[in-house]
Order: C-alpha cells, then sequence, then structure tokens
C-alpha cells in the first residue's frame, strides 16, 4: 500500500545532529574575496571549508538545450550555460595542486572527479569530459589536467558547468579530491560552484549573472604543523585566525566574570574541579574586596590549584581545603609577578601573618 508518509530528509546543518556532533562553528573573513568556516566535532575531526570569491574573472553565459534536453533523458542541464576561462584553472586551482605536491610531497596529485573543457573557439567547439578517459581506465588528475591545458592551450576555450545539482540550486563546474594523503589528513576537495540561491545577489553587486566560488574543504585529525603550512601557502593564516579568536573571547570573558560574581564562581568551578565550593567562595570574596581584575583572578586560581595539588598528593587526600592566608599570599606572588608592586590588599582580620608568608614561599615555585 502506498504510503502518504514524508520521507525524511538528511540535513548537512540538522539541528539536532548539529547540537550533538559539533563542539565549535565559526567563521573567519580574510579579505574581501576569501573567507572560511571551521567546525570541529566532538570526535575530533576539523573541518575546514574555505571560499574564494571569483568574480574578478570574466564567464560567459549562454542558453543551453534544456527545454529539450531535459524532457528527452539523460542528465539533466542547467537552462543558461557558463563558460569559464582557463585562467581561473591556471591561477586558481594549479597554485593549490603545487602547495599540496610541496608539502605532502611530489607522489600527490588531486584526483580530477569531474570537470567539462571546450575544445575549440569562441563559437566553435566540442566538450569533453573525464568520463571521454575513464572509458579507456585512464584516471584524470589535477597534474595531467595542468600539462594537458599547457601543451594546447590555444585549442582550449575554457571549461563549463560538467553537473547541474537541481536540488541544492549549485551548477558545478570542478570536482577534485584526495583522499587520507597521510595521518592528520582525512581529505582534501578543491571544487568550482555557482550556486542559483545566490544569483540576485550578484546581479546586483556586481552586474554579473553568476557568481562563481572556490571551495577548498579539508577534513583533518589535527591542526599539525603540517596542516598550518599547507594552510598558509593557500592564504589562511590560521594561527592568527585561532589567537584573535582566543583574545576576543577572553576579553569578553573577563568582562562578564568581572561584572557579575555568579559568573566568575561558575568560570572557577569549572576550570579548576578540585575547588571546593568554599574554596572558590573565598577566592571571590578576596577579589570583590581588593577589586582584582579577572586576569589576576585567574593567575591567582592557577597558582593556587598547583598548590592545592601538590599538599593533596603529599598528605594523601583530596579534602585539603584553602584558607584566607593561601588566598592572600596567592594575591602578593600574582601582583609582584603582574609588576604591580605598589597594589595595597586589603587584608580580612584575623590573617596568621607567619602562615601567609610560609603559604606565598610555597607558591612562588608555582608562578
Amino acid at each position: 500500500m502506498y504510503s502518504h508518509k514524508k520521507e525524511r530528509v538528511n540535513n548537512f546543518f540538522d539541528r539536532n545532529e548539529n547540537k550533538n556532533s559539533f563542539a565549535t562553528e565559526f567563521r573567519a573573513v580574510i579579505n574581501k574575496n576569501l573567507s572560511v568556516v571551521i567546525y570541529e566535532t566532538k570526535k575530533g575531526t576539523t573541518t575546514l571549508i574555505i571560499k574564494k570569491e571569483l568574480v574578478d574573472y570574466e564567464i560567459e553565459c549562454t542558453a543551453s538545450e534544456a527545454p529539450e534536453k531535459n524532457y528527452i533523458g539523460g542528465e539533466i542541464i542547467p537552462w543558461e550555460l557558463i563558460t569559464a576561462g582557463l585562467d581561473i584553472l591556471i591561477k586558481e586551482v594549479f597554485p593549490i595542486n603545487k602547495a599540496i605536491q610541496e608539502v605532502l610531497g611530489t607522489i600527490y596529485t588531486l584526483q580530477l572527479d569531474a570537470i567539462r573543457l571546450c575544445i575549440g573557439r569562441e563559437y566553435d567547439y566540442v566538450t569533453i569530459d573525464e568520463t571521454d578517459l575513464e572509458e579507456y581506465n585512464i584516471k584524470p588528475t589535477i597534474r595531467g589536467l595542468k600539462k594537458f591545458i599547457y601543451s594546447s592551450k590555444k585549442g582550449i576555450k575554457g571549461f563549463t558547468v560538467r553537473h547541474y545539482d537541481s536540488k541544492k540550486g549549485n551548477l558545478i563546474l570542478l570536482e577534485s579530491s584526495l583522499d587520507q594523503p597521510n595521518y592528520e589528513i582525512k581529505k582534501i576537495r578543491v571544487n568550482i560552484i555557482s550556486s542559483l540561491q545566490t544569483r540576485g545577489l550578484y546581479m546586483q553587486q556586481e552586474h554579473k549573472p553568476y557568481g562563481l566560488h572556490l571551495y577548498i574543504i579539508l577534513k583533518i585529525r589535527e591542526l599539525s604543523d603540517l596542516i598550518v603550512n599547507l594552510l598558509e601557502k593557500i592564504g589562511i593564516p590560521i594561527e592568527i585566525i585561532y589567537l584573535k579568536r582566543t583574545s576576543a573571547i577572553n576579553k569578553w570573558q573577563a568582562v562578564e566574570c568581572e561584572i557579575d560574581d555568579n559568573n566568575l564562581i561558575n568560570y572557577l568551578s569549572t576550570t579548576v574541579p578540585n575547588f571546593t565550593n568554599e574554596d572558590i567562595k573565598n577566592i571571590v570574596y578576596f577579589a570583590k574586596r581588593n577589586q582584582l581584575d579577572f586576569e589576576i583572578v585567574d593567575k591567582m586560581a592557577d597558582v593556587l590549584k598547583k598548590m592545592k595539588q601538590e599538599r593533596e598528593k603529599k598528605r594523601g587526600y583530596s579534602n585539603v581545603s584553602l584558607n584566607l592566608e593561601d588566598i592572600a599570599a596567592a594575591a602578593k606572588i600574582v601582583l609582584e609577578h603582574f609588576g604591580l608592586l605598589n597594589t595595597r590588599l586589603e587584608l580580612p582580620s584575623g590573617l596568621n601573618t607567619e602562615l601567609m608568608i610560609k603559604s606565598q614561599n610555597e607558591m612562588l615555585r608555582f608562578i
């Protein structure tokens, strides 16, 4: 019996899946034409989606045979076809393959998964694609494409749409990939596409019928020096991106903790799990009484954590509590560490000065 139950579509950005799978996701804009989205899964995989706008390159747009072709059979083609010049491949794609070979080794090259070349002149050409080689058991590569183009450059008009993804509204001009060249890299993909959904944007801003995008997708296990080197060669200063983002988060975090005691309490309980509630309460009390900056309190917590861990290790149990003498001692050595020698602390009455000096000497090697 025919069921009217709607088939569930696997959405890549499904909210529940995204919530459970992805730990961090953010976007970085490098310049006018270059941006990257980075998302890290809880399973330890990081994916970088690098997008480069190809608005500086000229394209041609013509009507296709779709009104008749799409109702006869075969592959669905778009109603309008884009033809791009070889300079896109030469200036944008080939340098990426070169960077991969320089970093990973010359034996590696992107496999050419999809392309349709226009062989001939402006209004007198035929198309060939990767399947014409595969019929003869020849596996096309970006390296082979480069040599072919340079050997017969005058006889190639450019390249055009290879696939039309009508569901996603994408015109695909190039697809290439490299699967797991080493442990750190799971996969590299380099694609050139045009999205029909952004067509109005390019008509308005660039006065062009379509906008071409170069995508570089890297799926990696860890951000090693090798990956950093590869990203820098293709124009992504990944270390600066992470530094800029971390700095911004830390600054916002500091502001929120300084204006709200509950945020500071939550922060300390999260970052220093071996602190008791009483430890945290006393640290926050002391910090607010002396109007200490978040940076000072954070460093105090780090020093006190290390001292407490050593005390617990020596005594053989984990119920060691911090006293106000310990906290005052931590504040003194941290202020000295930051060069704030003239800061006068308002100490609680009844503090044991000898005990505070003893704690201070004990913590000096943890600063």
